[in-house]
């Protein structure tokens, strides 16, 4: 199971570089605590998008002496836009210089370096941020989703779990270190992650999947059987509804719970009527409630569409055993 919303979130950071950065890094001690007047004319010209002439303008007022950090961060913007991202990298170094503790900075560099295909550099740059600013959860958060896209799920975790201490409604960090530790089998760890997602996105439909796919899996079929409920009356995507459906009949079935089973399958029949493994289950549904008269029909229909020879001979089995049973009724 995999969240759909895998972007990094270096595309906010890009965002921002797009419209024009504040002049001001954050983590400043003291320096450039106002927009200068040529940071605020350089700023005018990254939101009109006349980013060459942004360059040209910082440019101009660095090499008059006018050296701040607030204009290298502008030139950085700028070179940015114009996909000059090595350019953009060298001056956000210089602003660096003037501010070791800026950590917008750092992540408009990561951003650089991450378009360059340099993510390992990325990384590091976000490192260095998190390391100034460990508050910081924007910053942990591209550090993780780094980590995920390098298959690096574990420091991703470590992350995750950072941030959610501090800040557990954080974007979607609780689904996310939720999903980590499903894939890695901590169905137990898991679970209060997706909880505190179910309870952040009551309607998500990939959320409440998730959630019930994770107890499922922990065997807690109790819980899992209204989690999948739920997920069933959100839902608009028609494609999952028959699994998740014979999930629920199957979350029944552990419970001995088979007339719970019997409506989950004839649910999923009313949608595949021809699906084997529904009848294959709601004939054994009936047969564990001993309505073998209704079973022997069942049973037959899907000896007749399934290929499977090791499954009907053992239906075949099973027919010569309540047939008689069914007649006796």
């Amino acid at each position: 199971m995999r969240r759909m919303f895998k972007t990094l979130g270096v595309a906010a950071l890009a965002a921002s570089l797009a419209l024009g950065a504040a002049a001001q890094s954050k983590g400043s001690k003291g320096k450039d605590q106002g927009k200068s007047k040529e940071s605020v004319k350089i700023e005018d010209l990254i939101t009109q998008g006349e980013y060459q002439k942004a360059v040209e303008l910082a440019q101009k007022f660095i090499e008059a002496g006018q050296v701040t950090e607030g204009l290298y961060i502008d030139l950085g913007v700028a070179h940015y836009n114009l996909k000059n991202y090595q350019a953009a990298i060298q001056a956000f170094e210089k602003a660096l210089e003037q501010n070791p503790f800026g950590t917008q900075t750092l992540l408009y560099e990561a951003t650089c370096y991450y378009y360059m295909g340099q993510e390992a550099k990325a990384a590091e740059a976000f490192q260095r941020a998190v390391d100034v600013d460990p508050s910081n959860n924007e910053v942990r958060y591209n550090i993780a989703q780094l980590h995920e896209k390098n298959n690096r799920p574990q420091d991703a975790l470590v992350q995750y779990k950072a941030i959610y201490q501090q800040n557990p409604d954080y974007k979607d960090v609780a689904f996310a270190a939720g999903i980590l530790l499903f894939n890695q089998g901590k169905y137990a760890e898991a679970e209060p992650y997706f909880e505190k997602a179910a309870a952040l996105n009551p309607n998500d439909e990939q959320v409440l999947l998730a959630v019930g796919q994770n107890l499922l899996k922990a065997e807690q079929y109790a819980k899992a059987i209204p989690a999948l409920q739920k997920y069933l009356e959100v839902t608009k995507n028609e494609t999952y509804r028959p699994a998740v459906l014979d999930q629920m009949a199957i979350a029944y079935e552990k419970q001995k719970d088979y007339e719970g089973a019997l409506a989950a399958y004839d649910r999923i029949l009313g949608l595949r009527p021809n699906w084997e493994k529904a009848l294959l289950g709601k004939g054994n549904a009936l047969v564990n409630l001993k309505r073998y008269a209704e079973a022997v029909p069942v049973l037959k229909s899907f000896l007749e569409i399934s290929k499977n020879e090791e499954k009907k001979k053992a239906v075949q089995d099973l027919l010569k055993q309540i047939e008689p049973l069914a007649k006796k009724k």
